[in-house]
């Protein structure tokens, strides 16, 4: 039995560095991502949504129902906003957005909406993190690696600001 712990312990330290190091190239951290993810939830095994959630789905499916492009972010603001004002008035305790609000829209649709979030005062927007990659030199000017710098982008201003969080 002790014989085996070295191995053991071995074989933990090398997996850990294969996976230190796959992370740190892109191919590893786009397999982890998107393979290593599903995995896990795979493993997890399926679980029974909790009842005092609501799911509203923006889908292909809606927009066809609905006449609607297939990007919800490009739907009729007034339509999230009369979504935010059915849920609220239905007892919602918070709604939360998974669709960017990026680009402004004409300023009454923007005005309706950023209202309609102020008054709901439940209301999440999403934001994103945008990666850059600077290059860092040292006192002499020679190459000293890479920064990976990522910052938060917020949905268009007067929406995050009337928004409870982002």
């Amino acid at each position: 039995m002790t014989s085996r712990l070295p191995k053991v312990v071995l074989l933990g330290f090398l997996t850990g560095i294969v996976g230190l190091g796959a992370s740190l190239v892109p191919f590893g951290l786009n397999f982890e991502e998107n393979v290593g993810l599903d995995i896990l939830f795979t493993l997890r095994g399926a679980r029974k949504a909790p009842a005092d959630v609501l799911i509203v789905s923006a889908d292909k499916e809606s927009a066809n129902i609905l006449n609607l492009p297939d990007d919800p972010r490009k739907w009729p603001r007034q339509l999230h906003a009369s979504l935010i004002e059915r849920l609220a008035r239905e007892g919602a305790e918070v709604i939360v957005f998974d669709i960017f609000f990026e680009d402004p829209r004409s300023p009454d649709e923007d005005r309706v909406f950023s209202e309609t979030i102020r008054k709901a005062r439940n209301v999440v927007l999403s934001g994103y993190l945008k990666g850059e990659i600077l290059p860092l030199a040292d006192k002499g000017k020679n190459s000293a690696g890479d920064l990976a710098v990522e910052r938060l982008v917020s949905p268009v201003d007067s929406l995050g600001q009337s928004a409870l969080g982002i």
